[in-house]
């Protein structure tokens, strides 16, 4: 068993923009909002991890620099293709609003009513592929780490809540049932030897409290 510990990006200009942010553009983060990235690394800090993961795109790995420094972590940050963030296609960088109605009706789909959702519409991606790609990353790091080994995965909200949902077996109909991940969050979960995973919390915010609210996806 492995203890996973899945954590989102900081505050970005474009999520204060009401921006889709996707899989290859870098909206950098808010230098004031640093202080959410802070708080939660002095919240691990006291905790030893194996190892800590990050996507490649800039606004999660320097989250993961960020939560390091402040752990007091001395290990290489290993980037992970497989924790990009979700492919949005035609529909990167925009607001609702700017979107044809088209486009608009497959955003109301990704947040709404995710089993009819259509990657190929927007030349982007699915949500089988995400989940695939996601539950491939899980199983080679059940397989690499010792037992109980606990492990930092820093990405996004989209393809967060769509790995944390595959790897509980929850149906695409369902994924957004949880609700969204907020910026600078902690979600808990242990993957079995055989793959099952158990959620311990999801998108938990305590270490927030005395901050502003932050966006959520």
């Amino acid at each position: 068993m492995i203890k996973l510990y899945l954590v989102r990006h900081g505050k970005t200009v474009w999520n204060q923009e009401h921006r889709l942010q996707g899989a290859w553009e870098n909206s950098p983060l808010l230098k004031n909002d640093l202080q959410r990235i802070y708080a939660l690394g002095h919240r691990l800090a006291k905790q030893k991890f194996a190892a800590i993961y990050s996507s490649p795109l800039k606004r999660s790995f320097e989250t993961a620099q960020y939560l390091a420094k402040v752990m007091k972590y001395s290990q290489p940050i290993h980037v992970a293709e497989a924790l990009r963030e979700f492919d949005f296609g035609v529909m990167e960088g925009k607001r609702d609003e700017d979107l044809p109605q088209k486009y608009q009706f497959q955003v109301a789909n990704f947040f709404k009513r995710p089993e009819e959702f259509n990657g190929k519409a927007i030349h982007g991606e699915s949500y089988q592929q995400a989940a695939q790609r996601t539950k491939l990353f899980v199983v080679s790091l059940v397989d690499f780490y010792p037992n109980n080994s606990k492990i930092i995965c820093v990405s996004h909200g989209g393809i967060l809540n769509i790995m944390i949902n595959a790897l509980l077996q929850i149906p695409i109909k369902d994924y957004r049932k949880h609700g969204g991940i907020t910026n600078a969050s902690l979600t808990r979960l242990d993957v079995n030897d055989d793959y099952t995973a158990h959620l311990i919390d999801f998108n938990n915010t305590d270490h927030l409290k005395n901050l502003d609210s932050s966006d959520t996806i």
